[in-house]
């Protein structure tokens, strides 16, 4: 029995390590230490420690016992802090120029930040909707536009083509253009809903230089002598159109040829057109003609086909003309609104038409249509 307790007394003066600890500064350098139950004593109630490693105390921790000459010393009237509720949110106060004042995290900052961006958002939103159903589209508080259309172009009758307003009903509004003519100019028009008339002004232009229709096919016999009328069927424009070829066209060579046409209205918009023909080398041509009165006495009628051939005796182009000379003023006054695009010549009470041809009654060879011809009265050559 001794020697077990001389052992044990010899294991206790081993492990004895002084370590010495400012018990009244929380921030001095403490000592963790480890217990176990070889330590315990049964004929005393001291608890030796064995010291592992060394760490530093936290900010505002309570140091409740110590180390001294191996002994652990436990402090007396220690009072530990209030215990934490962490169902409640913590709200940390400080002192700043003599006031309480309450500490705002980093985090609670950026919600703040965040909640108040969306406020702000959902507060623009409110009063732009009542701002766009009061006032924007409001269908009383509307503006007229100033219209500027082509000369020629449909003027429109609907509200919505003149008012600024996007949810317009047509039906509630009245538009006057009775003002407006189909002429180069500015006029008022009005647009009224309820007693709320406005009004606005539509300007007329012609900007457009004209447009022309060429003949079909455009093929003619070689040292032909061409005119403008040879290239083109009509000249289309708003106003007065006329057209000159822009330089002479050279037929002494088979083959395609570009030809310009330029193109001018009366507002001096014009344009220089350019179209291919074909220059064909002929073998054969006739030249058939017939002159008669009209059945009903108005008109003396003279017909005229100049045909070309090539060397196959098949139709390669071909020129149709007739002209109507009227006995009497009033007939040819009546008549002469019949024919759009012929030539009118006043002075000899005479209307001319010119046409293309491909064929003369479904012939194309050079005998038939002589044939055809000349059994209708033509004198043919």
């Amino acid at each position: 029995m001794k020697k077990k307790e001389k052992k044990r007394k010899e294991k206790v003066v081993k492990n004895k390590k002084t370590s010495s600890v400012d018990v009244n500064n929380p921030q001095s350098a403490t000592q963790v230490v480890n217990s176990t139950t070889d330590n315990v004593y049964n004929n005393n109630e001291k608890i030796l420690i064995n010291e592992t490693k060394k760490i530093v105390a936290q900010k505002n921790t309570v140091i409740l016992a110590s180390i001294q000459d191996g002994q652990l010393n436990v402090r007396e009237g220690v009072v530990l802090p209030p215990p934490v509720d962490l169902s409640k949110k913590e709200i940390l106060v400080t002192k700043k120029g003599g006031k309480r004042v309450r500490v705002v995290t980093f985090r609670e900052r950026v919600t703040n930040f965040f909640l108040t961006i969306l406020l702000l958002g959902g507060l623009g939103g409110i009063g732009y909707g009542i701002y766009y159903f009061l006032y924007l589209n409001n269908p009383a508080n509307f503006y007229v536009k100033n219209v500027t259309l082509e000369l020629g172009e449909v003027v429109p009758e609907k509200a919505s083509y003149y008012i600024n307003l996007t949810d317009v009903s047509d039906m509630d509004y009245t538009v006057d253009i009775s003002k407006v003519e189909q002429k180069i100019g500015s006029y008022q028009y009005s647009v009224s809903y309820g007693r709320v008339t406005k009004y606005g002004t539509i300007n007329i232009v012609d900007t457009k230089y004209p447009v022309l229709v060429f003949n079909e096919p455009l093929e003619f016999p070689k040292d032909s002598i061409l005119t403008k009328e040879s290239i083109v069927k009509e000249c289309n424009d708003p106003s007065n159109c006329t057209y000159e070829l822009v330089d002479l066209i050279d037929t002494s060579k088979p083959g395609a040829v570009e030809v310009k046409i330029s193109a001018t209205d009366d507002l001096g918009n014009s344009n220089v057109y350019s179209q291919n023909i074909k220059i064909v080398e002929v073998t054969y041509s006739l030249t058939c003609s017939k002159s008669a009165v009209d059945g009903s006495l108005k008109f003396l009628n003279k017909e005229n086909y100049v045909i070309n051939f090539d060397s196959n005796k098949i139709l390669a182009n071909g020129n149709y003309t007739n002209v109507r000379t009227y006995y009497s003023p009033q007939v040819f006054n009546n008549e002469k609104n019949n024919y759009p695009g012929a030539q009118i010549n006043e002075e000899d009470m005479s209307i001319t038409t010119k046409s293309q041809i491909t064929d003369v009654n479904k012939e194309t060879n050079y005998d038939a249509i002589n044939n055809y011809l000349t059994s209708n009265g033509f004198t043919c050559s």
